[in-house]
Parts: structure tokens; sequence; C-alpha cells
């Protein structure tokens, strides 16, 4: 179904995130950031994450990206782990508007500085899937990723297309020493939102 992205956000202040943070997480100490793109709202979060941490020190924070925007040093000194997800030609993004080798560089090296874990996820397309082989294996190339910390997830919203591309990708992942990520919310609940 269509999504209104409208409908879909809400807009709080960062008081109000740290306290729907500590009333929904119970003894959960972890907070994932999500998108749209989060590194939009870098300084806010920065807020939140300091503010959670000096209320317990165990919390960690990981962050989803696009890979489109460095980190600031207030925010990646808060951040556990960064996992990026770089759009590829077959997503419709332009190319200056998804590739930004400074923003991959930095991650990389605060992984490679062991700052942080990182992981960079690439959603593989049935019907894209050759042609997006060769562009994550041109991209890692050019970035000089280690393929321990690449991830393909197969592109689909049913569970039929999932299972068929999930067994498609481990086969590939064997080859190269990708590891596999499938979208288990799918197989669980099917294309269900906000599960």
């Amino acid at each position: 179904p269509k999504v209104n992205i409208i409908d879909e956000q809400i807009e709080v202040s960062e008081e109000k995130l740290i306290k729907i943070i500590n009333k929904t997480a119970g003894n959960i100490r972890r907070v994932v950031f999500s998108g749209g793109e989060p590194t939009i709202q870098q300084k806010q979060l920065e807020v939140v994450m300091r503010t959670l941490k000096e209320q317990d020190p165990v919390w960690k924070f990981e962050m989803e990206t696009n890979g489109t925007m460095k980190l600031l040093p207030e925010v990646y000194f808060q951040l556990n782990q960064i996992n990026c997800s770089p759009k590829l030609e077959s997503s419709g993004n332009q190319e200056k508007l998804r590739n930004r080798p400074e923003a991959i560089q930095q991650y990389k090296s605060l992984y490679l500085d062991e700052l942080m874990a990182l992981q960079f996820k690439f959603v593989v397309g049935p019907k894209t899937f050759n042609k997006d082989l060769k562009e994550i294996q041109s991209w890692q190339k050019e970035h000089n990723i280690p393929s321990d910390i690449i991830y393909l997830m197969p592109q689909g919203i049913t569970e039929k297309v999932i299972k068929e591309g999930s067994l498609k990708l481990a086969k590939t992942c064997q080859k190269y020493n990708y590891n596999l990520s499938t979208r288990l919310h799918i197989l669980l609940y099917g294309s269900k939102r906000a599960v």
C-alpha cells in the first residue's frame, strides 16, 4: 500500500523523545535511530543520546543511514554502531545524491579505529540482481571495504519473494564472504507497517 509520508511523521522535542524512549524501553537499553535519514537531525539526537547516558551509562545507540552525510564528532562519540545502507543505481536516486565517498570513508575510519561497529547493507532486487551485485563489488573496491561487514538483503514485500531472494543471495554471500540479511519482519508479519 502507498504510504502518505505526512501521516507517518510526528514532531517531538528532544525532551519528549527522551520520555517516550524511557517509557517504552522497559529493560532494553539500546536505541536504533532510523529514518528517513537520521543524520539530518544529528544535533538533536546527540542531546537525546547524551541525556539518556547521563541517566544510565549502559545505553547503546545505533544509527541507520544512507551514507550521504558525515557524522559530527559529538554524535559519533555517542554511537556504538552505524548501519549504513548505500543506495544503488536501481533505487532510482541520482549518483550525485547517493554517492558521498567522504561520509563512507569517515564511517570506515571510525570502524578501523575501533570507535564503533559498522555494517554496510545493500538491497538487491530480483530483476536487477546481476547489475546490483556488480555495482556492490565495484563500490566495495572503490572504498576498500572488508567483505565481512557487507550485508546483502533481498528486495521485496512478500514472503515468497523474500524467501526466493534470500536463497539466491545465500549462495552469493558464501561465494564473496558477505553476510545475508533477510527481511524477518515480512516473513513474520507480511507487509504490515509498524510491527
